[in-house]
């Protein structure tokens, strides 16, 4: 199994509430992630269906992945416009209030982190002249309450009057809110 996929594995178990997994266990493969729950019946894929603590174990593994990558398009897609339209400070609130940021400090050669509003706020504020930003899903997994994504992130701003672009893989985890939107939770990228 990958350091990434143990990682992912280790942020999802220490993320969620004491209690949500009664009934269940998590499956890691080198291929995939899945978390099961004990269930008689299958029916099909609707988000209706979907309780705010309801796993996905009566679908297969492709409706869970069509339906999860669906919700992360649409907030990565929303996260990309408000970056390109410059406000960064919508970008910062795709974050939840206490949410965590891990990132490589290319100056120290040391790992940073950063968690809460203030610190994430500040951190997007930070950036240039935003110019272009593409988030690529390679794997996602997880439940409607949780969802990891693995990607690649090439980000482009402009400062001192030149583009400068970053390209670094990610691992996000969106937390579904109690409105039924979603934030990230925890970003670690590198």
């Amino acid at each position: 199994m990958s350091t990434l996929r143990v990682a992912v594995l280790i942020l999802i178990s220490w993320s969620f509430l004491p209690g949500m997994w009664e009934n269940s266990f998590i499956r890691a493969k080198s291929t995939s992630l899945a978390v099961i729950q004990k269930s008689d019946h299958k029916k099909s894929l609707t988000t209706a269906d979907v309780g705010d603590s309801q796993l996905l174990s009566n679908y297969s593994p492709a409706e869970k992945s069509l339906d999860l990558k669906g919700i992360v398009e649409e907030m990565n897609r929303k996260q990309i416009e408000a970056f390109m339209r410059g406000d960064l400070q919508a970008v910062a609130h795709f974050y939840a209030d206490n949410a965590t940021i891990y990132f490589p400090d290319y100056k120290t050669q040391q790992a940073r982190r950063i968690r809460g509003r203030a610190a994430i706020d500040k951190y997007w504020l930070g950036f240039g002249v935003p110019k272009a930003w593409k988030l690529e899903v390679a794997e996602v997994g997880g439940t409607t309450d949780a969802i990891w994504v693995i990607g690649t992130s090439t980000l482009t701003e402009e400062y001192d009057s030149k583009d400068h672009t970053y390209v670094g893989d990610f691992v996000v985890i969106w937390k579904r809110q109690r409105d039924g939107g979603y934030k990230i939770y925890t970003d670690i990228y590198t």
